[in-house]
């Protein structure tokens, strides 16, 4: 018993060694998680960011192709326009507010050019405006771009 008794005697500094080690342990572990979360939460803040961010690429981008088609946009496709933009400042910077911003103004004169009587008075103005919504077409996706990455 003696013996028994003396060899956990010499073992109790190693016992007593693990036991300061687990304290140590448990902290390491919860950092490893807390970082884990930290990363998650981030990657899902882009996500949501991106998320919104298309979906106001993609109204900009119907509302555009509905003004190139020439049929002349509707009331619901402006309303369209104006909810799924509205707050565009709050997701992009002051240049993408300017940029919704001339879209519009572009297609509401498009829109009272059309229904002048005499359309033959604006019409290198709104050749002009067709062109332009035509380009944007082509350049709506380098203009989003750099709004549009999830790893940044």
């Amino acid at each position: 018993m003696n013996e028994i008794l003396c060899s956990i005697e010499k073992l109790k500094p190693l016992v007593d060694f693990f036991t300061a080690l687990i304290p140590i342990a448990i902290a390491i572990l919860g950092s490893y998680i807390a970082i884990q979360q930290h990363k998650t939460n981030r990657m899902k803040l882009k996500n949501d960011l991106f998320e919104k961010r298309y979906a106001v690429f993609e109204c900009i981008n119907t509302y555009i192709r509905a003004v190139v088609t020439g049929k002349g946009v509707d009331l619901n496709q402006r309303n369209d326009f104006l909810s799924g933009t509205k707050g565009v400042e709050f997701l992009f910077d002051t240049e993408m507010k300017a940029y919704v911003t001339e879209i519009w103004e572009r297609a509401v004169d498009l829109e009272a050019w059309s229904e002048d009587e005499k359309p033959s008075t604006n019409s290198k103005e709104r050749a002009e405006h067709k062109k332009w919504f035509g380009r944007q077409l082509k350049e709506i996706n380098s203009v989003f771009k750099d709004y549009m990455y999830l790893s940044h």
